[in-house]
């Protein structure tokens, strides 16, 4: 099973959290992962950095975990390899692609194989890089949204919403389809499987969030009006927070740090 991983903030924080530590949940705790993925939204764009290799072989990643960025928006995969799509970089989440004057970001837990042989789910505009049934979904949403939201729905998350819930429900029917998804705006989830939530608001400016594998600073710079942050994980992260399933076959809609659909 991969380990998804999402946060969205009202204002910028200060993440820092071990990926390592997100094996210990695995039932066979002996297989390492295959490969590990970040996205930090900037603006527009993300800063994405991925590697196939195992979270605790990354040189990469214990520089991550040794350091602090700041993001309001963030997606991160943790991969096991599923059975026709080797270890390498263009199979490692999670994956990116611009689309509508912004960049994309998808992650996805489960396993799809029917996609690549169904007609229902061929490609049109997008190709992926790799051999994942995770990326061809990627670029089959990527195709339905280019086709279906006009100039006017671009930038309205209902319209999103509602367009992914469609073509996720289908998809779901194939298979385990838990993902994650921004625009660098809003995140979207949707739920198949295993995939909670928690709410974390803060009135003081060093407020911080701890437990787990999961460290948050709210920021010194937080303004006097209050900070949210929603998390979303495959695995309640902590013990002393409420962490509650998302609806299930359902898309959810985050912005700020808030549920809005």
């Amino acid at each position: 099973m991969c380990e998804l991983f999402g946060m969205s903030s009202r204002y910028s924080t200060t993440v820092k959290f071990s990926l390592k530590v997100f094996e210990r949940h695995w039932k066979k705790p002996r297989r390492k992962a295959d490969g590990w993925g970040i996205a930090f939204s900037r603006g527009k764009d993300f800063l994405l950095v991925k590697e196939p290799v195992p979270a605790g072989q990354s040189e990469t990643l214990h520089f991550f975990e040794n350091n602090t960025f700041r993001s309001s928006l963030v997606i991160s995969h943790l991969r096991r390899a599923g059975r026709g799509a080797r270890k390498s970089f263009v199979n490692t989440q999670p994956f990116a692609k611009e689309i509508l004057g912004r960049k994309f970001v998808f992650a996805h837990n489960g396993f799809v194989p029917q996609v690549f042989c169904d007609k229902d789910f061929r490609l049109i505009h997008f190709r992926p890089l790799g051999k994942t049934d995770s990326e061809h979904i990627f670029c089959f949403l990527l195709d339905r949204i280019k086709e279906g939201l006009g100039d006017r729905q671009r930038n309205d998350p209902a319209a999103m919403a509602r367009l992914l819930n469609y073509y996720a429900s289908k998809i779901d029917k194939l298979g385990t389809f838990n993902f994650l998804m921004s625009d660098s705006k809003y995140l979207y989830a949707f739920r198949s499987g295993k995939l909670y939530s928690a709410q974390r608001d803060c009135v003081c400016h060093d407020e911080n969030f701890k437990g787990g594998p999961l460290s948050i600073t709210m920021g010194s710079a937080c303004p006097t009006e209050n900070q949210h942050v929603r998390l979303i994980a495959t695995v309640p992260l902590t013990k002393d927070h409420c962490w509650e399933p998302l609806a299930l076959k359902k898309i959810t809609v985050f912005h700020k740090g808030r549920k809005i659909a």
